[in-house]
């Protein structure tokens, strides 16, 4: 998580992420992020899934309609 202009960030670009209730959309990248300069304005991140669609969705933790508490996860990458 990282706070910027009042926003507590969930997603980063190039970050994998899966959702939890729908599998059938496979692992999704963050391709995208947009950050409103307007006070009390959203921000968002646009993830493009393996079935071909892009999505976008709200990546504010202080939001009860970020894409966390939706159920965006973030997949683990394995160094091994």
């Amino acid at each position: 998580m990282i706070e910027e202009r009042g926003y507590r960030l969930y997603l980063r670009r190039e970050e994998r992420v899966r959702h939890r209730d729908y599998p059938e959309w496979g692992t999704g990248r963050v391709v995208e992020t947009r950050e409103s300069s307007v006070p009390g304005g959203a921000c968002f991140v646009l993830v493009r899934f393996s079935d071909g669609q892009e999505r976008l969705f709200f990546n504010d933790l202080n939001d009860t309609r970020c894409c966390y508490y939706t159920g965006i996860l973030r997949c683990l990458v394995s160094l091994l």
